[in-house]
Parts: C-alpha cells; structure tokens; sequence
C-alpha cells in the first residue's frame, strides 16, 4: 500500500485526481520509480504544514504515472474518507509505503 502525504492547500481532494512529485519525495523502498506499481491501493493523507499532525484522509488507489526529467506524474481515484492514523502525524511530504 502507498502513503501520500502532503501539507499542500487544495490536496487531494481538489485537484482532480492528477498530482506529481519530484523524484526526491519518494520515500524508503519507493525511490525507484521503476518500482511503482498501477492500480495499487493508497492512502492520501493531508497533514498540517506546521504541526505535521494529520487533517483529512482517504483511501483510494494510484491508478497510472507518467515520468518526466523532474517529476513523476500520476493519477488516482479517492474512494472514501477515512480515520486519520495518529503513526502518519510527523511524516514528511511525499511517497512512502507501508510494508506491514
């Protein structure tokens, strides 16, 4: 499962269902790219800019990316809003994934 998390306004469930990182907000084993998997499921979390504690959550999937030079673009569905996990408060914008 995938974690994406950011202090961004407007994410995510504003934008579209479109969104980029650069390549150095890929977290722990998803710093390959190469090893992003389509049509896996995510939690999308939104996380205050200074307290870095959770705001709004949802589960949903990372549906397809693309690479450029600087960024990797994808795309995803938000399905539902769920309960913040309280382990997420501190995480640092960007890809991460939970292994467990």
């Amino acid at each position: 499962m995938y974690i994406l998390v950011t202090s961004w306004p407007r994410h995510w469930d504003k934008i579209g269902g479109k969104s980029s990182y650069t390549y150095s907000m890929l977290r722990g084993s998803i710093m390959n790219p190469d090893k992003i998997v389509d049509q896996t499921p995510a939690i999308f979390i939104k996380v205050d800019k200074e307290t870095r504690l959770p705001q709004k959550c949802w589960e949903g999937k990372m549906l397809g990316k693309k690479r450029t030079e600087e960024k990797i673009w994808f795309e995803f569905r938000l399905d539902r809003v769920v309960e913040c996990a309280q382990i997420y408060g501190g995480s640092r914008d960007g890809w991460h994934v939970d292994e467990t």
